[in-house]
């Protein structure tokens, strides 16, 4: 199976569920701006924090978005009870990851476009640096495929219990890297971790507009995904030698 095949099988599940495109492509991306925005613009008149709240609004949506559908692929092997038919198959890991990956690009791109526009018509808010925006959004892009895989790589390790962290993971993350509120704010414990968050300095890159915060962020992602790739062909190897593919129900 190439890695068209795999991205075609996500597509065709996705298009079926015609009411989940709706309210995660639309619905939900119009309820978050205009929450944020309102919120935003009730606390202040300043419409530089509307820009900046809303623009880190959507870009972490995205990430969770990416994230979510690099993961979702290997879920639904186990909700439909194929994962043993999948791997039968003349399967590549690497087309497997790309494959669903590609779906994570292709509803990546649609949320951000959609919540740019909703933004724009609702706010008036324009990105004003289109580089460090796109450069940020690839990277985190890039950190979501890495997370994604990280979730497929507990799956295989401690198996179907661990499929909710794959929904709560990037929320819980953003908690502890600085989207909406000054790290200085957190506890020192928490503001220790967020170092060691890719997203932390993004963030921080989007706040002052220092595009060597994001170059650390983007290599420190970058060696996340090399990491969770090394992570995941371990797992997949100890996963098929213990039988557990075909014990997925």
């Amino acid at each position: 199976m190439s890695v068209k095949a795999v991205a075609y099988r996500q597509i065709m599940h996705m298009v079926q569920q015609k009411e989940h495109l709706l309210v995660d492509w639309v619905l939900y991306p119009l309820t978050m701006v205009v929450s944020f925005g309102l919120l935003v613009s009730t606390l202040t008149p300043d419409p530089e924090a509307v820009v900046y709240v809303l623009s880190a609004a959507i870009l972490w949506r995205v990430a969770a978005t990416f994230q979510t559908s690099v993961v979702i692929g290997f879920m639904e092997d186990v909700w439909h009870e194929t994962m043993r038919q999948t791997w039968a198959m003349p399967l590549r890991l690497r087309d497997y990851v790309l494959g669903n990956s590609a779906l994570g690009l292709v509803s990546s791109l649609f949320t951000l476009c959609v919540t740019l526009v909703f933004a724009w018509a609702l706010f008036g808010v324009v990105v004003s640096d289109w580089g460090l925006f796109l450069g940020t959004y690839a990277m985190l892009c890039v950190f979501g495929a890495a997370v994604g895989i990280m979730g497929m790589v507990a799956l295989l390790l401690v198996g179907e219990g661990a499929q909710p962290a794959n929904w709560v993971i990037m929320d819980m993350m953003v908690l502890a890297s600085g989207v909406f509120y000054p790290l200085s704010v957190l506890p020192v414990p928490v503001r220790f971790v967020a170092h060691f968050l890719p997203t932390m300095y993004a963030f921080l890159a989007i706040r002052q507009g220092d595009a060597m915060l994001l170059a650390i962020g983007a290599l420190m992602s970058l060696c996340y995904l090399v990491v969770a790739w090394y992570a995941l062909k371990h797992a997949l190897r100890r996963a098929k030698a213990q039988g557990k593919l075909v014990k997925f129900h």
